[in-house]
């Protein structure tokens, strides 16, 4: 991961600020197929909550933007558990 986000950095597709909070992801997995590449940008929790998936899909975002149009990135959050959501 640190290879593709310093690659990354010296295009200026995304800020180091964003670059440090890619590297927080729990993790990053690269796989694909038909010759596209492909990421599912990780986050796991014993118990996830809407905080959970938001981090995720932030930071799902982050390595988007960074990657080319064609690349593919999904958010993905595993958990033991999911923290029911608080009533508005």
């Amino acid at each position: 991961m640190s290879n593709i986000c310093t690659a990354v950095l010296e295009r200026e597709t995304i800020t180091r600020k964003e670059d440090d909070v890619l590297l927080r992801a729990d993790l990053v997995l690269q796989g694909g197929g038909q010759g596209q590449p492909g990421y599912a940008v990780i986050e796991a929790s014993v118990v996830a909550g809407g905080h959970d998936i938001e981090r995720a899909d932030s930071r799902a975002d982050i390595l988007r933007r960074a990657l080319t149009a064609t690349t593919s990135v999904e958010a993905v959050v595993i958990a033991d558990n999911l923290q029911p959501r608080e009533p508005r």
